[in-house]
């Protein structure tokens, strides 16, 4: 059976020092998010490989400008590196970022698309794309309780798999 792409979505505790799986934030924080997606087993039989991230962001929160797209040789390497100082490379350039409208409940998908990973140097059916993105705690967040401010994300190539924190 060959395996396919998966997300794994986590929150960069505010010390910049583990990652977490929900957080207590306030209004007004700026909040690190890692979106991690992996490759199919079979890349190399590709001769085009689309690749697509989709995140909708809660309306209690507010993406902030400076997305960052890194290319890791594993997830294992990616989640030791949680400040993106030891890249295999910056791939930015090979995504573009499209921010979607508010839905009916006010929450916003936000896309990052490679029209053809197979464009792109070093990347191995092993490799780790890593989507690292700041948004701000706003004023219409969810506040104590249980409700929190879901944020959900999901990745797009040979198949189609969802996180969520």
């Amino acid at each position: 059976k060959k395996s396919v792409p998966a997300v794994d979505k986590k929150i960069v505790s505010a010390k910049g020092d583990e990652e977490l799986d929900a957080s207590d934030s306030h209004v007004g924080q700026d909040v690190t998010f890692n979106l991690y997606g992996t490759i199919a087993d079979n890349y190399d039989t590709y001769d085009m490989y689309s690749y697509q991230f989709s995140d909708q962001i809660s309306k209690g929160l507010t993406l902030q400008d400076g997305a960052q797209v890194y290319l890791y040789a594993s997830k294992d390497a990616a989640q030791k590196d949680l400040k993106h100082e030891n890249p295999t490379s910056n791939i930015t350039n090979s995504f573009q970022q499209v921010n979607g409208d508010a839905d009916e409940n006010g929450n916003k998908t936000t896309t990052w698309t490679c029209s053809n990973l197979k464009s792109v140097a070093d990347v191995t059916s092993k490799s780790c794309i890593v989507v690292s993105y700041k948004a701000k705690i706003n004023s219409v967040a969810a506040i104590g309780g249980n409700a929190g401010n879901t944020n959900t994300a999901q990745d797009v190539a040979d198949g189609s798999v969802s996180a969520s924190n």
